[in-house]
């Protein structure tokens, strides 16, 4: 089995300030992990803070946040993390405008392995996608939680204050969500999580 933060939390960065880290994109679609999760074998995952990141590139580029991600096949447990903030705003932040050639993803979890996963009792808040992207062809979004595989149980996460401005209106990939689930393997099971300040804030958004 694979422990990360059971012992000692890891804080990579932190939930109080804004921009401690900042990662610059060189080429399109890169990507900042906090925590990356791979393999097929048993996963606990708790206990850890991720905030305080700015991603930045070109004005026409995209640089991608995902606090949490899996790909792993086996068992997996995401539980009692701190993803953003409680309460700075921005905590999160994919600040790249991404304006002619970017679609730019923000994700508190992102699961797209094909495993057994449970997912609770984590705070994701204050992320920010901050892509001002016109097409309504561009996929820009920003998701608390996301998972396109597996079996999934979610339960008692709280999931407030995500922030986009697209002009994105697919009902497949949704610029702005607090919860989405995809895929095929069931069940799929979501009981007792709070989810609030939702918002994409682009003028004549019509989602």
């Amino acid at each position: 089995a694979v422990n990360i933060g059971t012992a000692t939390r890891n804080s990579i960065c932190d939930d109080a300030t804004t921009g401690s880290i900042t990662f610059r994109g060189g080429s399109n679609n890169a990507n900042f992990y906090g925590i990356a999760v791979a393999g097929s074998g048993t996963v606990d995952c708790r206990n850890n803070t991720i905030g305080s990141v700015t991603t930045t590139s070109s004005v026409s580029l995209a640089t991608h946040i995902t606090g949490i991600l899996s790909t792993n096949t086996g068992t997996i447990t995401i539980s009692n993390n701190i993803i953003g903030s409680e309460t700075i705003a921005n905590s999160l932040n994919a600040s790249s405008v991404s304006g002619t050639t970017g679609v730019q993803l923000v994700y508190g979890i992102n699961n797209t392995g094909a495993g057994t996963l449970t997912i609770s009792s984590n705070t994701i808040a204050n992320l920010t996608n901050g892509t001002t992207n016109s097409s309504v062809v561009r996929l820009n979004a920003i998701n608390g939680i996301r998972s396109n595989a597996g079996t999934v149980t979610v339960t008692d996460n709280i999931i407030h204050d995500l922030l986009i401005s697209s002009a994105n209106t697919s009902t497949t990939v949704v610029s702005a969500c607090g919860l989405a689930l995809s895929g095929v393997s069931l069940p799929k099971t979501v009981t007792g999580n709070l989810i609030y300040n939702i918002s994409n804030n682009f003028s004549g958004y019509d989602g």
